[in-house]
């Protein structure tokens, strides 16, 4: 199921409407798939959540992490076996567009499809239903919806992924991120 759209969770509309956005970046930049890149950047640029407002105060903007986030994908033409820039620039054909095969189109567009996920964002997503069960200051509920900090808690988590690397780069320790969300019941 590689590859695949993320099983349907239960979140609460800004959340939503964060996934949602993460979908139109990943589309807007030619990737073909949403990574967990584009979750954060579609938290920085979209969200209201105290761990976006927390990022944006310390210098995060959507600007200059849409930049970052391109550059991490096209670096390997958003596959892992895909052909790296460099491998492309030694060949004599840099100039030759990244555009992954099978990124979004504007019929696909219309007909309401969006894009596949990356495991990386699934595990992401997967990893935010357990911080939602998680939060602190209310009782454990297995019903409880997915925030847009739920997603980010997730995002500063989950090891191995391209948002935390990101973080890394900019400047933010994920581990402080995650306190700063989780302090005084953020996400509640």
């Amino acid at each position: 199921m590689s590859g695949s759209r993320p099983r349907r969770r239960r979140a609460d509309p800004r959340a939503r409407r964060v996934l949602a956005a993460a979908d139109l970046e990943a589309g807007a930049a030619g990737h073909a798939r949403v990574g967990s890149e584009h979750l954060l950047l579609a938290i920085v640029a979209a969200g209201a959540g105290r761990g976006a407002t927390w990022l944006r105060a310390r210098g995060v903007d959507a600007a200059t992490l849409r930049v970052a986030v391109r550059r991490a994908v096209d670096e390997r033409a958003g596959d892992p076996g895909g052909i790296a820039r460099d491998d492309l620039a030694a060949l004599g054909l840099d100039d030759l567009p990244m555009r992954p095969a099978g990124g979004p189109t504007p019929a696909t567009r219309r007909r309401g499809r969006g894009l596949p996920w990356t495991e990386e964002a699934r595990a992401v997503l997967d990893r935010a239903g357990e911080e939602a069960r998680c939060r602190p200051g209310l009782a454990p509920s297995r019903r409880r919806r997915v925030t847009e900090d739920d997603l980010l808690a997730a995002l500063a988590t989950v090891r191995g992924i391209r948002a935390r690397d990101l973080l890394h780069d900019l400047g933010i320790a994920p581990d402080r991120l995650r306190a700063a969300i989780r302090s005084a019941g953020a996400g509640a």
